[in-house]
């Protein structure tokens, strides 16, 4: 069995074969996989407790980008070290912006958590406009500084940032 084990992990951290039309496993499409390719019969409940047991999610899936930037490596060290060892008197702001934050009104309140539940809240809202966020945190102090400005452009960012 530890043999079918290996191979149903081995399997299930590659993508499918193109023949299969899939882009991910499912615990039913890898049991039958094993069974027509491999001839192994397993079920796809030995297979859902082997990707429990190995904390293996293969329907879940993430991004990433990787920088084509020859100088990346020096610019993300530059960076790293401002926050390790900022210069004396500097101040560091790790900034973020959220542009179009829309302004809701909820129709209905929202109802309270209740046990073993979510709170509850109606689809439907008034809409009052939008604004845009930016934000930044002092690295040094752990302050968070917030502005709410009604446009977003270079000159509005800038003056955010010369208020720093």
């Amino acid at each position: 069995m530890a043999r079918v084990r290996a191979r149903v992990i081995a399997l299930t951290r590659m993508t499918p074969p193109d023949g299969t039309g899939l882009s991910h496993w499912s615990t039913r499409e890898l049991a039958k996989y094993l069974k027509r390719t491999e001839d192994i019969t397993v079920s796809w409940h030995y297979i859902a407790r082997i990707w429990r047991e190995g904390n293996l999610k293969p329907h879940r899936s993430d991004t990433f980008k990787i920088s084509k930037d020859l100088a990346f490596a020096r610019k993300v060290a530059d960076v790293i070290g401002l926050y390790l060892d900022p210069p004396g008197g500097a101040v560091v702001l790790s900034i973020d912006e959220k542009t179009q934050v829309q302004a809701l009104d909820r129709t209905q309140p929202v109802l309270p958590v209740a046990f073993a539940a979510t709170d509850k809240r109606t689809h439907d809202y008034a809409r009052h406009g939008t604004t845009n966020l930016f934000a930044a945190l002092d690295v040094g102090t752990g302050e968070v500084i917030g502005e709410c400005e009604p446009n977003r452009n270079g000159a509005t960012f800038l003056a955010f940032l010369k208020r720093r």
